[in-house]
């Protein structure tokens, strides 16, 4: 009787620990989360870094357009014109010619001496940055600082609709970039940009192709202030280039029965010379190797003859980045120096 168990024996409880199996999924999710704020620090890092070289990278690829501009600008005013373009030999000349721009006779120049008006391209070297400079005679541009009525309406009417809205466009642009402030027909000065609570006129020349969505009216159109830029870039003549052009603006311009937008050009605004204008439009493009993008630049500047105190004007039309890989083909350019002296008389 001693030896039976009785029937029923109370067990012992088992304590269970609340933290038993938890250790090991606990550390691995610290290591996940760790691991994952890593990750997202050090791609936020990069792009950091990658965004700071680009804005370091792009600063000193304008640094190099300013001081190609300097050059490009000495060069234009301090060498005469000949016939095909500027004289970059640095031979004496006569200071009045100069200041006249009139053209001087090429004899004994040789190529590389003269910088061809109609797309001649130079390049300076600034530190390790290369940057092409394009010459182009600007009289036979079209330029919505300079033209008249007549030529802003043969260009720009194809993108404006309706004959009544496009003289209406057209006499606010006039009236937007001129000096005074006598309002033309249909045309809007300060009263009008007061009315309708805009920004008044500058009345002054576009800054840039942008500022045309200031000009009442122009920013309700459809147009893309890049286009209008590529458009400048063609000449007014009877048969304009428009290779290059992009094929949607090219059909815009292209009216029913027309070759082209200017067949119909009045003939007295056709600029017919042999010689290049006091106005040119210079396209600045920098860049430097193993840099993925580029900075290109577009100024136009005009000679001011009789005038001490401004000897010319400037304005910038365009500045936007470039691929550098679809725009800089190895070539061999001619590098721009500065004149060593001033220019003189021959009998000095």
């Amino acid at each position: 009787m001693k030896n039976m168990k009785p029937a029923y024996q109370a067990r012992t409880p088992v304590v269970l620990n609340e933290q038993s199996g938890f250790v090991l999924p606990y550390v691995l999710a610290v290591i996940a989360i760790v691991s994952i704020l890593s990750v997202v620090g050090a791609n936020a890092l990069k792009r950091a870094q990658d965004n700071l070289s680009t804005v370091s990278q792009r600063t000193e690829l304008a640094a190099a357009l300013n001081t190609a501009e300097t050059v490009a600008t000495h060069v234009f005013l301090t060498s005469p014109m000949v016939e095909p373009g500027l004289d970059l030999s640095g031979q004496s000349i006569d200071e009045g010619s100069l200041l006249m721009g009139e053209p001087v006779p090429i004899d004994g120049l040789s190529e590389n001496d003269i910088w061809n008006a109609v797309g001649g391209m130079r390049a300076i070297k600034s530190g390790s940055i290369d940057v092409t400079i394009k010459y182009q005679d600007a009289d036979g541009l079209l330029s919505l600082n300079a033209a008249d009525a007549s030529v802003l309406t043969q260009w720009l009417g194809p993108l404006i609709e309706g004959a009544q809205n496009r003289q209406s466009l057209i006499a606010k642009l006039l009236d937007y970039r001129d000096a005074n402030t006598n309002r033309r027909y249909q045309g809007a000065e300060r009263a009008e940009y007061r009315l309708a609570r805009r920004s008044p006129p500058t009345n002054s020349p576009l800054r840039s192709y942008q500022e045309l969505q200031n000009v009442m009216g122009f920013d309700a159109l459809t147009v893309d202030p890049d286009e209008l830029t590529t458009l400048t870039l063609f000449p007014t003549a009877v048969f304009p280039r428009t290779k290059g052009m992009p094929q949607a603006l090219a059909s815009r311009l292209v009216r029913p029965g027309s070759a082209t937008a200017a067949d119909d050009l009045v003939g007295t605004q056709l600029v017919d010379s042999r010689f290049p204008s006091v106005r040119a439009q210079f396209t600045f493009t920098a860049y430097r190797q193993g840099v993925p993008f580029g900075l290109r630049r577009v100024v136009e500047i005009e000679r001011t003859s009789g005038n001490a105190d401004r000897a010319f004007s400037r304005r910038r039309i365009a500045e936007y980045a470039v691929n550098a890989d679809a725009e800089f083909p190895e070539q061999n350019y001619v590098y721009l120096q500065l004149r060593p002296s001033a220019p003189t008389r021959p009998d000095e």
